[in-house]
């Protein structure tokens, strides 16, 4: 768990995460950057992410979270469909042979 997005790319930095669920509002480093920054890192650029976020999100946001394999909106989704989305695509990693990546970077405060 990170409280932005630069303590969330340090703990990366240490080990690779299987799974990503990032807010896009956060201090010091927004989502957006969070995420560009980390498909730059060696051996993330696979890595799972979920952009989890209160804000309603534009046509160009979304093109720039072109690289997110899913956008819940807080509110509209529940807490079963967030675990249930964050299995499919954990399983979708070990299933792939990526086992060796562990922990999980969470930039929701």
């Amino acid at each position: 768990e990170a409280g932005n997005g630069c303590e969330a790319l340090d703990q990366v930095r240490h080990g690779v995460p299987r799974l990503v669920l990032l807010d896009l509002t956060m201090p010091v480093m927004d989502g957006f950057s969070f995420l560009d920054r980390l498909r730059d890192l060696p051996g993330c650029a696979e890595v799972p992410v979920v952009v989890l976020s209160a804000r309603d999100i534009t046509a160009v946001e979304r093109e720039r979270l072109s690289e997110a394999d899913q956008i819940l909106r807080k509110g509209d989704t529940s807490l079963q469909d967030i675990a249930t989305e964050l299995r499919k695509l954990d399983n979708r990693q070990t299933d792939a042979g990526d086992a060796t990546p562990t922990g999980a970077v969470a930039g929701i405060p």
